[in-house]
């Protein structure tokens, strides 16, 4: 979801491709994730799909070294404009979670106050040693929990909390180098990816109590409220997201396939999906969870298709760029 780099790679495109589908249909299973069925599938897709997109979001951005004017028009301008559009999206269809209060991200807007706030302190961290830099951030992402201030206000627990994974992306000066030099482990890492996801899926379908247990250990949408489990859970989520992860990168073809385009447009697919999903999964309910969930599927590659398209890409470039409306306030000579 991060701004597009110059250069096009095809595994990185891949690999988003395959994070943005996950996004959506994330979306999709979480708003049903009290369904047995619907929550563990959730709780996969939660186990990575952030952590991974913020990973590759602090990846592209080693070209930063200094504090950026580009960023409030490319990052906090589109932030502004989908708060404003998701509030008239809830108040006129009474549908998602849109708020007048600018200081509280609607639901999958963090993201791009997220990536703002990473990007204005990274240049920081090249004043600094690494490891102590990024043991610094992780001891911040963990103790910011504790603080019930930061739950909504500019959604800093989220974002504090997910900055490690930016960092360490940030820090990743070539991540196939690094897959390659640990390539002798590669279907040791995998193998544990794929048992650690089924794990989670199985657990989840269960017990609705380890449901929810995994559940709070994957989805950080609020601090600890004075729970110690709550905060183990998170150590726990955290450390495991790291290790799943590796073992789905080397899974990432790097091929060019029919789907890897939907790479490259993966920021207007991200700010304008759930106008569709809120509608689609009001219907939903009352279906039952494998109905809902291969409709959810489905609709999740139809959304990544329609909102990739160019020519939708070029009419969002007023709402995510604002360079675009620079023409219309320039006086005439």
């Amino acid at each position: 979801m991060e701004m597009q780099e110059k250069t096009r790679d095809t595994y990185f495109d891949n690999l988003k491709t395959m994070l943005i589908f996950s996004v959506v249909l994330g979306h999709f299973v979480n708003l049903n994730a009290s369904i047995p069925l619907l929550g563990a599938v959730s709780n996969v897709i939660y186990a990575f799909h952030m952590p991974l997109f913020i990973f590759i979001s602090g990846y592209f951005s080693k070209s930063i070294t200094t504090q950026r004017s580009s960023e409030i028009e490319n990052v906090l301008y589109p932030f502004v404009v989908f708060q404003l559009l998701n509030f008239v999206f809830t108040k006129s269809t009474g549908l998602g979670f849109g708020s007048a209060n600018i200081f509280i991200p609607t639901y999958q807007n963090w993201y791009l106050l997220g990536l703002f706030i990473w990007r204005a302190l990274i240049p920081y961290y090249n004043l600094f040693n690494q490891k102590f830099s990024l043991l610094l951030t992780i001891a911040l992402s963990f103790t910011i929990g504790f603080f019930a201030e930061f739950n909504s206000f500019l959604g800093l627990y989220r974002i504090l909390y997910f900055f490690p994974a930016f960092i360490l992306g940030y820090y990743c000066s070539d991540l196939q180098a690094f897959l390659q030099k640990r390539s002798r482990f590669k279907y040791l890492f995998i193998c544990i990816s794929s048992l650690g996801l089924l794990s989670i899926f199985g657990a989840s379908l269960y017990s609705s109590n380890l449901n929810g247990m995994i559940s709070v250990a994957f989805t950080p949408f609020l601090g600890y409220n004075d729970s110690m489990n709550i905060f183990y859970l998170r150590l726990i989520g955290f450390a495991s997201s790291f290790i799943l992860s590796i073992g789905l990168l080397y899974l990432v073809p790097k091929g060019k396939y029919k789907l890897t385009y939907l790479g490259e447009n993966t920021l207007n697919i991200f700010l304008l999906h759930t106008f569709i999903v809120f509608p689609i999964n009001k219907y939903l309910a009352g279906h039952s969870p494998y109905l809902i969930l291969l409709i959810s599927v489905v609709a999740s590659l139809l959304i990544c298709l329609l909102l990739s398209n160019q020519l939708l890409h070029k009419l969002m470039a007023p709402l995510t760029k604002l360079k675009q409306l620079r023409p219309l306030f320039k006086k005439d000579r």
